[in-house]
């Protein structure tokens, strides 16, 4: 979509960097595919058009704001609309015990505001393009995690599909890429 909308190079490491964590989000969630009811494929499919919107959009608007102030500003109104349908739907009428609050700012500080912000500095740092690939990774640390935390049990293809989406990562960033030169441009910035 960025070179189709805005130009942006598509250079052939790029190409096959996005073929691989195609081919291996697809391995990685297959099992999770069977089992889905055709609506939940649909909404996924959905969530993934709404977030390429805002990769993009996100991509243009956000570099010239500071990161902190944009993250504040994403949540406030995320919060805002999400707990008017909430309140509308009485979706918030549940029992606020010490755990519940605590389990809810665990997601809202771990789950959303640290992402949202350093999705947003990266974003930064290496363009729309290159941030959504290397955003492949989640489903990876997601599995990686849930075997690790929760015990679960990861199949071949879900480790197959794994290894592709971090050889994407490292075709996309070719032998030139060094955690120094990305800390010190960040710290540039």
């Amino acid at each position: 979509m960025a070179a189709w909308l805005f130009h942006e190079s598509l250079a052939w490491p790029k190409v096959v960097a996005i073929g691989l964590a195609f081919v291996g989000t697809l391995l990685v969630i297959n099992a999770q595919l069977h089992a889905a009811p055709l609506i939940g494929i649909v909404l996924g499919l959905g969530a993934s058009a709404c977030y390429t919107g805002y990769i993009l959009l996100g991509g243009r608007l956000l570099p010239g704001l500071p990161p902190l102030g944009s993250t504040a500003t994403i949540l406030t109104a995320a919060a805002i609309v999400w707990g008017a349908i909430a309140t509308g739907t009485q979706q918030l009428t549940i029992a606020w015990t010490p755990s519940r609050l605590a389990l809810i700012a665990g997601f809202a500080i771990i789950g959303t505001a640290i992402p949202i912000l350093t999705f947003i500095l990266g974003l930064r740092l290496v363009g729309a393009s290159r941030a959504a690939i290397l955003s492949t990774l989640e489903p990876v640390s997601t599995v990686l995690l849930a075997v690790i935390i929760l015990g679960e049990t990861g199949g071949g293809w879900q480790y197959a599909g794994g290894v592709l989406i971090v050889i994407s990562v490292l075709v996309l960033e070719g032998p030139g890429w060094r955690a120094s030169r990305v800390l010190a441009q960040a710290a540039r910035e």
